[in-house]
């Protein structure tokens, strides 16, 4: 378990912190225990192996590369080299756009790739130590009481940004919703 440590400067009594369940982009509920990068003792980051449970993206990038450079009639050590090279370099982006490393890569290249599998509706580029079940498990090194832990709100979905209902998808123009108004 990582030291979280609650001083004034990360928990303010007078705002309460809000954690975002479920949205338009998935669930991040529940912890599963995977790693969506390895880090060594000096901060190194590389790209674990696929498990059952998940598939890294920056492993199928590598997958995606070595595949292109295949079609493109170069050797299959060239192309393993270069796959290496693109999982390493991957992670090197921050975020979620690790995918520029790619051109020519269609969205069906990527399978499920950085989405936690046999999940209630998994979210996208979901992250363990980001979901809401890790987070409730964070606490003080010997703590004593609940005083030591963070206190949660939860809300379903802000996707909207607006308080609107819903997900964030609307099939019609947002002026023609009927909760926004009809425009003539």
């Amino acid at each position: 378990m990582e030291r979280i440590t609650r001083t004034s400067k990360n928990i303010r009594p007078d705002y309460n912190s809000v954690v975002e369940i479920y949205s338009g982009h998935g669930n991040s509920e529940q912890f599963y225990d995977f790693l969506e990068v390895n880090t060594d003792e000096n901060g190194n980051i590389s790209c674990p192996e696929p498990t059952s449970n998940y598939l890294p993206s920056c492993y199928q990038a590598g997958v995606i590369m070595k595949k292109l450079c295949l079609d493109e009639g170069k050797s299959e050590s060239t192309c393993t080299d270069l796959a290496t090279k693109t999982r390493d370099e991957f992670n090197k982006f921050p975020g979620a756009s690790g995918i520029r490393v790619l051109f020519g890569a269609d969205n069906q290249s990527w399978l499920d790739a950085g989405q936690a599998r046999n999940t209630y509706l998994p979210a996208f580029n979901y992250r363990p130590k980001k979901s809401v079940q890790y987070a409730l498990a964070l606490r003080n090194e010997g703590y004593g009481d609940d005083k030591d832990r963070f206190r949660w709100g939860f809300i379903g979905s802000s996707d909207t940004h607006s308080s609107r209902a819903g997900h964030g998808f609307k099939q019609l123009l947002r002026e023609m919703q009927p909760n926004h108004g009809s425009r003539q």
